[in-house]
């Protein structure tokens, strides 16, 4: 992992759930478009994008610094309510 990348299990603002490969970048705490009430955010580079974006930290469920396994964490795809 030389570039500091991780990943992170991820509830997006339509409350779809998906693994994201991200470079972190800075905390904030404030609002976006897609997060309108001030919240801490994770501001990181979207490696599949390749775009910064912001990750409201209340909605990260899992970090992983290796890439998740279909196989192994696959039941996370679907996580608690």
């Amino acid at each position: 992992m030389t570039d500091n990348s991780v990943y992170i299990l991820y509830r997006n603002y339509k409350g779809a759930v998906a693994w994201r490969h991200i470079v972190p970048n800075n905390v904030v705490f404030d609002s976006s478009a897609y997060h309108p009430v001030a919240q801490w955010l994770l501001v990181a580079l979207d490696k599949d994008k390749q775009a910064l974006r912001s990750f409201a930290i209340a909605d990260i469920l899992k970090w992983r610094i290796e890439p998740p396994s279909s196989t192994f964490f696959s039941f996370l795809e679907s996580p608690k309510k």
